[in-house]
């Protein structure tokens, strides 16, 4: 198809009423999520995220230890 055919039927689909209704749902829709991330998201609802202390990094590495060790044998 050439440019030109490919313009012309988006051009005729985009004249169709149906179509268009279809269109508008799908914006309405993504307009709709959006919305609901800006108020579940908002900056003061987001924690910062830190590093893990060497405390809790030690702690998790004395728990997974057992673990390992029992996956080698």
């Amino acid at each position: 198809m050439s440019d030109t055919s490919v313009a012309a039927r988006i051009l005729r689909l985009a004249d169709e009423p149906g179509y268009r209704r279809q269109i508008r749902t799908l914006a309405n829709l993504q307009e709709g999520r959006h919305a609901l991330a800006r108020k579940i998201f908002r900056p003061e609802n987001v924690r910062k995220c830190s590093p893990p202390s060497p405390e809790a990094i030690a702690g998790a590495t004395s728990l997974l230890a057992p673990a390992t060790a029992d996956a080698h044998r």
